[in-house]
């Protein structure tokens, strides 16, 4: 039988130290007005104060392999890596790192296992289109602060939230499944899976997600909202404060443009909403939502900090530009159960609009 050749060993050093060494890399083919303004420029990188030790460095076969236990730098954008270890292989348009952990100033990520996947060393380039990323996360704390440096439209996203899940793909398309996200400002916690595409052009950007059990309160609904919309911050803390709800629904469509379908149930009653919201990410455009809601026994009293009124139930088609006053369209309302001062009315439909808290319409009570 043939011969089977051994493996060819270019070299295997057991112990590895580079201390202040730094690392260059311009594009001098790129159109420089394409440069973002914040966050690292893949066609002009500068990177310095590199410290690294790591053992086991072999060279074999057409694979680079070793174990790193420890890398720190920091590249011109701002971003600092204070410290990473896994254990890597390097080579035919791979880099496989298992039980990867890095921490910058912000974020501590857990990856037990991180993979890059590209054609040749050319794609680090256009890393964003090029390199397709797949990762298992354990627990790790993610702040949006690390991700900006990545994709520049996130640059005044201030989320924090401890993560685990997984996900495939390139930045500007990828998917994430069974993504557990609790955000470290409370009240917005759960499990998502879905793609997302698009990205770093947030008004670009094209989502796709399904929720599960979600539990939030209006506090963090408004903290997690506010991230991404560029306009004024929305602000839903006065309405029933304290309570939390268990959402499960379905998000889709451009941010601009997001289809949901939501079912959310708590202590005070239930909601199903399947609407359509506008201008979440346009600077200085009011958020608008549009499409049908129903309620069912919800106490809009305690809701809204009226004691006057208490539990609700009804269909309604509407639209509403979202603000400090509200102006809201409704094209059709059917009320099975309204109560108000201690009394209980049914059989009501209307139509009209409320601008500045007053109605403009008619309402008929059967």
């Amino acid at each position: 039988s043939p011969r089977v050749p051994k493996e060819k060993e270019i070299f295997h050093i057991r112990k590895v130290e580079i201390h202040d060494m730094g690392f260059a890399m311009k594009d001098r083919k790129s159109d420089r007005s394409d440069s973002p303004e914040s966050g690292i420029d893949w066609t002009d990188l500068q990177v310095n104060n590199i410290e690294i030790n790591a053992k086991d460095l072999r060279f074999r076969n057409g694979i680079m392999s070793g174990e790193l236990l420890d890398l720190t730098f920091d590249e011109k954008s701002g971003y600092v890596m204070r410290h990473m270890e896994g254990t890597a292989k390097v080579g035919r348009g791979k880099t496989i790192v298992e039980d990867l952990v890095i921490n910058d100033p912000w974020s501590e990520v857990n990856l037990p296992l991180f993979m890059m996947s590209y054609d040749n060393i050319k794609a680090f380039k256009d890393f964003i289109a090029l390199v397709k990323l797949d990762a298992e996360i354990a627990e790790s704390v993610l702040d949006f602060k690390t991700l900006s440096y990545f994709s520049p439209s996130l640059s005044n996203n201030n989320l924090k939230l401890d993560v685990t899940g997984s996900m495939s793909g390139h930045i500007d398309d990828f998917t994430f499944t069974d993504i557990v996200i609790d955000s470290h400002s409370g009240g917005f916690k759960g499990k998502a899976s879905g793609r997302i595409s698009g990205l770093p052009e947030i008004e670009d950007t094209y989502l796709d997600a399904r929720l599960s059990n979600f539990y939030i309160t209006s506090k963090g609904l408004s903290h997690f909202i506010s991230q991404w919309t560029r306009g004024d911050k929305m602000d839903l803390s006065r309405f029933a404060a304290g309570t939390t709800f268990r959402l499960n629904g379905r998000g889709s469509g451009l941010m601009n443009a997001l289809n949901v379908a939501a079912d959310v149930r708590s202590s005070l009653g239930s909601v199903k909403a399947d609407v359509r919201l506008d201008n979440l990410v346009t600077k200085g455009a009011q958020t608008g939502i549009s499409g049908s809601v129903s309620t069912e026994d919800l106490d809009i009293g305690k809701v809204t900090g009226n004691d006057l009124l208490g539990p609700v139930t009804l269909k309604s088609v509407l639209s509403a530009q979202l603000g400090e006053s509200p102006d809201i369209a409704i094209d059709t309302l059917k009320v099975d159960r309204l109560h108000v001062n201690g009394y209980d009315y049914s059989g009501i439909a209307g139509a009209g609009t409320v601008a500045e808290e007053a109605f403009n319409g008619t309402i008929i009570c059967n």
